[in-house]
């Protein structure tokens, strides 16, 4: 008996991750390496991502997604800012 294996099913590196390549998002925590632009996720190895911004490549466990209000704005806004934008 032939078993394919289903492609969704598949391994691959972004398996473990949250994330996918091409996804946008920013540091978590604005003290770190005070980065206040967006970042455009390219490859994961298993533990790091790859990034298009110059600090190279970060944890994931440092990183969130993006919000509309931070897209639009195209960088990330701080707390006050996205409370704001909340609401607007």
């Amino acid at each position: 008996m032939n078993m394919k294996s289903n492609l969704a099913q598949a391994a691959t590196p972004y398996n473990d991750s949250n994330f996918l390549a091409e996804d946008v998002v920013v540091l978590k925590k604005l003290d770190l390496l005070c980065v206040k632009e967006l970042i455009t996720l390219k490859s994961f190895d298993g533990q790091y991502w790859e990034t298009d911004h110059h600090i190279g490549r970060v944890s994931e466990k440092a990183i969130r997604s993006a919000t509309p209000s931070e897209l639009f704005h195209k960088r990330r806004l701080d707390e006050i800012e996205l409370s704001i934008a909340e609401v607007s």
